[in-house]
């Protein structure tokens, strides 16, 4: 995502996004939630060996990209979307999706609710960017 930003942000003449795969499938969630989560596991008794935590939204990477990139008002023409066997995500899955059946009734943490990728991206641009560079969509 780092990468992105800075692509989206301060283009420089004739650099243009490397490509973000429109059949690679992966399901974000907030560093915030997984904190929060890592919380309440880790002061429960009952702790499961393994807990996969995905978000709540299954997105493509160009996608995705293209919401981080209106988000910050920048025209959705600036990502490139492309087959995943075309670029730099040929190597991996189609989808690293994650399923969270576990994370929703484990008595830990079942009332925790990992944030959609819309308002995550929000959460990070506000934090992250001065006012002046958010979108005021």
């Amino acid at each position: 995502m780092a990468q992105l930003l800075r692509l989206l942000r301060a283009p420089a003449a004739g650099r243009r996004d490397r490509g973000r795969p429109h059949d690679q499938w992966t399901t974000p969630v907030l560093i915030d939630d997984v904190a929060e989560a890592t919380r309440a596991l880790v002061t429960t008794a009952t702790a499961p060996k393994l807990l996969h935590l995905g978000g709540p939204d299954r997105i493509s990477r160009a996608d995705w990209a293209a919401g981080i990139a209106a988000a910050l008002g920048v025209p959705p023409e600036r990502v490139v979307a492309e087959p995943r066997a075309h670029g730099r995500y040929a190597h991996r899955p189609e989808s690293t999706c994650l399923s969270s059946e576990l994370f929703a009734t484990h008595p830990a943490t079942a009332a925790l609710r990992p944030r959609p990728v819309r308002e995550a991206t929000r959460l990070l641009l506000g934090r992250h960017l001065p006012p002046t560079v958010r979108s005021t969509a």
